[in-house]
C-alpha cells in the first residue's frame, strides 16, 4: 500500500478507499497516516468486491487497482480480479466521465488485462499503454515503472 500512502499525501483533496487482505498492509498504512495525520482514507480490510457490491449508484471519479495479486502459475489464473465479472461490479460505481487505472507488475498480467479489456462492451475510450510507465499527474501517481491500463468511462 506504498503507493496508496504517497498518493494520500500528494493529493489530499481526494478521499480515498484503500483494500488490503493482509493485516500488515493496513499497519504499515495506518503507521503512514498517523504520522503524517492524515484524514483523507478510509481502509477496507478484506476483498474489495464485498464493498463494491454494496455500492449501487455512481461514487467513484476514479478507481485506481494498484498491483492486484497477478497469480503468475497457469492452474490459478481464474482466480485473476481484473475479469470480465469484476468489470461489471466496478462500471456501475463509477461516476460518467470517470476513469479506471489499474497497474500490475507483472507483464504477463498486463497483457491479459488488455486482452479483458479489448473484450470489455462496457468501457470505452481505452488507453491501453502495454509497456514500462512512469506516470505522475494531477490525478494519478505511479512512484514506479509497472505495466499501466487507463479506462475511461
Amino acid at each position: 500500500m506504498d503507493l496508496l500512502g504517497y498518493m494520500i499525501i500528494m493529493l489530499k483533496t481526494n478521499l480515498y478507499i484503500g483494500s488490503e487482505v493482509y493485516l500488515a498492509g493496513i499497519g504499515h498504512l495506518i503507521g503512514n497516516i498517523k504520522k503524517d495525520n492524515l484524514s483523507n482514507i478510509k481502509i477496507i480490510n478484506g476483498d474489495v468486491r464485498c464493498f463494491l457490491e454494496e455500492v449501487k449508484q455512481p461514487l467513484f471519479d476514479e478507481i485506481v487497482i494498484i498491483c492486484p495479486d497477478p497469480w503468475p502459475k497457469l492452474k490459478h489464473h481464474k482466480r485473476r480480479m481484473i475479469n470480465d465479472e469484476f468489470l461489471k461490479l466496478i462500471y456501475p460505481t463509477i461516476k460518467a466521465n470517470g476513469n479506471l487505472y489499474i497497474s500490475t507488475d507483472w507483464e504477463n498480467y498486463a497483457e491479459s488485462i488488455n486482452e479483458v479489456l479489448k473484450k470489455s462492451k462496457i468501457f470505452v475510450n481505452k488507453n491501453l499503454v502495454l509497456g514500462k510507465v512512469i506516470r505522475c499527474s494531477d490525478n494519478l501517481c505511479s512512484l514506479s515503472d509497472d505495466y499501466n491500463v487507463e479506462v475511461m468511462i
